[in-house]
């Protein structure tokens, strides 16, 4: 298993995870902050369905204007983020209730935009926080 600790700083495999114990959603931002890094936590229940979730993705990660709030545009927008300051050693992407939107398309972006920056400089993590259902193949965070 891996350390949140390490998650935080950058330092652990870029990959997407289950959190069962899941920080305060300020303390999380500010622990990737103080490393480098930018943190972004998004609440699955405001993500019930898909044009929720784009939107939600939208608000939390800053999208520029032109996002166009489809699957094909949620991955173009996480796959690049260069509107985000520069400089950053990783993104911390934290879904919290994850149940409430769990959808495989999602986690199928999400995946690919995790391997597509750990090819970079900047490395990508999401956490996948709530219900385990569904999440058991996923590895997991102490």
């Amino acid at each position: 298993m891996t350390n949140i600790q390490s998650i935080l700083a950058g330092q652990g495999a870029p990959l997407v995870y289950y959190w069962p114990t899941p920080l305060a959603a300020e303390q999380l931002a500010k622990s990737v902050a103080e490393q480098g890094g930018r943190g972004f936590v998004l609440d699955g229940e405001r993500m019930t369905e898909p044009s929720l979730l784009m939107q939600e993705f939208a608000r939390s990660l800053e999208f520029p204007d032109y996002f166009g709030h489809n699957w094909d545009a949620l991955a173009d927008c996480l796959g690049d983020l260069g509107w985000l300051d520069e400089g950053l050693t990783h993104f911390v992407i934290w879904i919290d209730r994850w149940e409430r939107c769990a959808s495989p398309m999602l986690l199928e972006v999400l995946a690919q935009a995790v391997t597509l920056w750990a090819d970079t400089a900047t490395l990508m993590y999401v956490l996948l926080s709530g219900d385990p259902q569904g999440l058991t193949t996923l590895p997991q965070i102490q």
